[in-house]
């Protein structure tokens, strides 16, 4: 599996940024990222959703982004309110792609049940305000009778920040390799701060376990030492 972070949907260090063709591609999902919660205004409203960004690569419809690399798949990606409730977004891509269910999506781990799975995805191309084209994935279906999707290229990429209230150890590592925008748009969520917050106080506590323990074994090698002492004389 290739080592290398695939440019998204293009080089951001080339002129010429492409995009996926329209139409229907086979595809694999190779990420699954917590981008935290967000507000926004529609319609007069202020809305406030936790999303998630999901991404595929295509195997069998490539570009070259990067010369010294060579051809790589394009990878395409949508952004979704984190909700598991049946009228979500979210729960009808997985119910109609993966077959989630309201009894079985309690069970439901992205981790293990997303990352890796292949499929078929629709894109169709739209403009953004500032009049960039862009590839919108319209459609996750399973893949057609017959079809086969090649070996993954790219590693797999899971992030997640913690939910209900609960956060999660953040890890670095994994952050360090996310697109720069992508950070950004991350570090923006008050998730980012919880779950920070909630390392920094780990670490203390771990720190603070590593000299407690210390101490306990300076204090037991001095008993020791008195007994042997006293056994001595």
């Amino acid at each position: 599996m290739a080592k290398f972070q695939l440019p998204e949907e293009g080089s951001q260090n080339t002129k010429e940024f492409k995009v996926i063709p329209t139409g229907t591609h086979v595809a694999r999902c190779i990420s699954f990222v917590d981008i935290g919660t967000h507000e926004f205004e529609y319609q007069g409203e202020t809305k406030s959703p936790r999303k998630v960004r999901i991404s595929f690569e295509t195997p069998l419809e490539t570009a070259v982004f990067n010369a010294d690399v060579g051809e790589q798949p394009f990878m395409v990606s949508t952004e979704l309110t984190l909700s598991f409730h049946e009228k979500s977004n979210l729960f009808k891509l997985l119910s109609g792609w993966l077959g989630l269910t309201e009894e079985n999506k309690k069970d439901f781990d992205p981790e293990k049940d997303l990352l890796g799975k292949d499929c078929m995805i629709t894109v169709q191309h739209e403009t953004s305000k500032k009049g960039n084209k862009f590839a919108k994935i319209m459609s996750v279906s399973p893949l057609m009778k017959g079809t086969k999707c090649p070996e993954q290229v790219n590693e797999s990429t899971y992030f997640f920040m913690g939910y209900n209230g609960h956060s999660s150890e953040f890890d670095d590592d994994v952050f360090a390799k996310l697109p720069k925008f992508i950070q950004e748009k991350i570090m923006e969520s008050p998730e980012y701060e919880c779950a920070k917050a909630f390392s920094k106080a780990k670490e203390v506590k771990t720190s603070e376990q590593r000299d407690q323990e210390t101490q306990d074994e300076i204090d037991k090698d001095k008993e020791d030492l008195a007994k042997t002492v006293a056994e001595i004389f």
